[in-house]
Order: structure tokens, then C-alpha cells, then sequence
């Protein structure tokens, strides 16, 4: 079976925010995940707490983490991150995470060349 290729102008970053989190924790919580990216057990309510300190605005030099979730169409489908930036020396840790709905299509790639052209 041959999975359609989705266009990267049909991907967009949208800013994470704490109502995120559940739909965030499910996606943590698939067996792809823990096994392919072996994750702190956290509750949700953590997630939220998380999800209010992340940044979004790259222009502003202040949180460790920013995220985003990752739309397709009108549709949440993952999370892309960049963690620990050093704005001096020019790098940051890039993650990204799909449910496993939408693994096999090259979106996880996608949405990091997303983040890269802020």
C-alpha cells in the first residue's frame, strides 16, 4: 500500500498551549512512541504545567523550551520542539513527535523544516 506524501505547505506550526496537553500525552503514551523514544512517564498534569512555561515566539531569548503542535488541515497530528537554545552559539535540541496515526508519510520532517524556516 502506498501511502499519499502530504505537501509541506499543507503542514503548519501552531503554538502549543496547556489545553494541548492531553492530546499530547495520548500521542506519548502509543506503543511507537515508548518504543522508538523511550519517555519520562509524566501526567497530564504536568504536560499542562510544561505547556505553560514553553515559548513560541523565537524573538524572545527567554524560555528553555519552545513547541508547537504540528496541523494538518484543521487536524493536531504532533509536536515539534526545540529545547536548551544557546542564541550565542547558534543551537538548540530540534524533537519532534507524530501520533502513530500519521507515522510512514515523511511529516515528522516536514515539520522540523517548518520550525528550521522561522
Amino acid at each position: 500500500m502506498t501511502i499519499p506524501m502530504t505537501p509541506i505547505d499543507e503542514l503548519r506550526l501552531v503554538p502549543a498551549l496547556p489545553e494541548h496537553a492531553e492530546l499530547w500525552h495520548a500521542w506519548r503514551g502509543e506503543d511507537a512512541s515508548r518504543r522508538h523514544n523511550p519517555l519520562t512517564l509524566v501526567t497530564p498534569e504536568e504536560l499542562t504545567a510544561r505547556l505553560a512555561r514553553c515559548g513560541a515566539d523565537l524573538s524572545q531569548h527567554g524560555p528553555d523550551e519552545y513547541r508547537w503542535m504540528v496541523a494538518q488541515g484543521e487536524t493536531l497530528i504532533g509536536t515539534v520542539s526545540l529545547k536548551d537554545p544557546n542564541w550565542v552559539m547558534g543551537h538548540g535540541e530540534v524533537a519532534y513527535q507524530l501520533g502513530a496515526r500519521w507515522h510512514g508519510r515523511g511529516l515528522g520532517p516536514r515539520s522540523v523544516a517548518l520550525l528550521i524556516a522561522r
